[in-house]
């Protein structure tokens, strides 16, 4: 689970005092006395936060958000096992309801991980080695069940479109599979083995009409393919807890993944292909990444324990803070998630579910 509560909203903003009463023409080239008014970096900063005012079931959390047209979604599950349960906040992060609902509680699930495919909501829940995939109403209501599938680790997108088709990407020691549904009505399609290998991470996401993997081999080799026309390839260097958010308003397919390997965060940035990897920061583990529509925020849990926030700028550095006192106590402890026009991390703490909104500002 993800324990702590917090949520980022990002959003930046800039303000320019008036140097003097003239503009640039009116000075002349060799006027010395005509001295720009340095602009101010942005930084990343909290500027608001919140208190969800439910009961969770127990801090040892699984918590996975994501985004919806009303606000967003927060689904967990306790790590010792227990029932999926989730609740709704709208655009400003504020409740929608004062009590979590059931999504799933005939087994003992370990794991949550949801996300929008085809416009529904679809949730995956983990029980030993086997995988559980549902779409679930908009309000919790109800579900449509897709099956069960073998396997336990599920991308933070569980299914991912490419070509009208629809993919549950589920894997674990036995390899990795995607299952495919077509149609309105979900109907089975041929399921593709990706690898037989066993992996040990992986992740996705959708750009127009395709999706993109990348998964980590037991071998510390690190995997990326397009699942449209299977183009892949790999690299020698492990990629644990890996995460990819994309750019949908690049020219190429631009997206950014995040791992961590030996103690430390890196990032690599795809276009056609894996590229070299390159320090995001040191002592680090539990990355995540998402895109806002401006700059790319990654978080991870520091040496200390305390979860840090931040935005990469045009030279690939990482503008972050630490959010002191919020202490997931395990990688799914929280959750870094986009809605409501900015960037959220969510989790658990003393009084209850909470969020903090962050901001890139000067």
């Amino acid at each position: 689970m993800r324990l702590f509560c917090t949520l980022i909203l990002v959003g930046s903003g800039c303000s320019f005092d008036a140097i003097e009463e003239r503009s640039p023409d009116d000075v002349a080239e060799n006027d010395s006395d005509f001295t720009p008014e340095p602009v101010a970096p942005l930084i990343a900063d909290v500027c608001d936060q919140r208190t969800w005012e439910i009961q969770p079931d127990t801090k040892q959390l699984d918590i996975s958000v994501v985004a919806t047209a009303a606000g967003a979604t927060v689904f967990t599950v306790p790590k010792d096992g227990g029932a999926v349960r989730g609740f709704r906040v709208d655009q400003r992060a504020d409740l929608f309801d004062r009590e979590m609902a059931t999504v799933r509680d005939d087994q003992s699930y370990t794991s949550v991980n949801a996300s929008i495919a085809a416009g529904r909501v679809v949730v995956a829940s983990t029980a030993g080695e086997r995988t559980a995939m549902d779409l679930v109403r908009d309000d919790l209501g109800a579900q449509y069940r897709l099956g069960e599938f073998e396997g336990s680790l599920v991308t933070d997108a569980p299914i991912l479109t490419s070509r009208a088709t629809q993919f549950a990407l589920v894997g674990g020691a036995t390899g990795l599979t995607a299952s495919g549904f077509v149609g309105g009505t979900w109907d089975s399609a041929q399921p593709l083995q990706v690898t037989k290998s066993p992996i040990v991470s992986m992740t996705g996401a959708a750009r127009n009409s395709d999706a993109f993997i990348v998964w980590g081999e037991s071998d510390r080799t690190c995997h990326w393919m397009q699942l449209s026309s299977g183009q892949h390839s790999y690299r020698d260097f492990g990629c644990a807890d890996v995460r990819m958010a994309i750019n949908p308003h690049a020219v190429r397919n631009h997206s950014m993944v995040v791992y961590e390997e030996d103690g430390s965060i890196y990032r690599t940035d795809l276009e056609s292909d894996l590229t070299i990897k390159r320090p995001l920061a040191a002592h680090g583990s539990s990355p995540r990444v998402v895109f806002d529509g401006t700059y790319y925020w990654a978080s991870y849990i520091n040496l200390h324990g305390d979860l840090v926030v931040g935005f990469v700028d045009d030279n690939g550095t990482l503008h972050s803070r630490a959010l002191e006192g919020t202490r997931p106590d395990h990688a799914e402890a929280y959750d870094l998630a986009v809605f409501g026009g900015g960037v959220w991390v969510v989790g658990v703490k003393d009084d209850g579910f909470g969020a903090q909104h962050i901001c890139a500002r000067q």
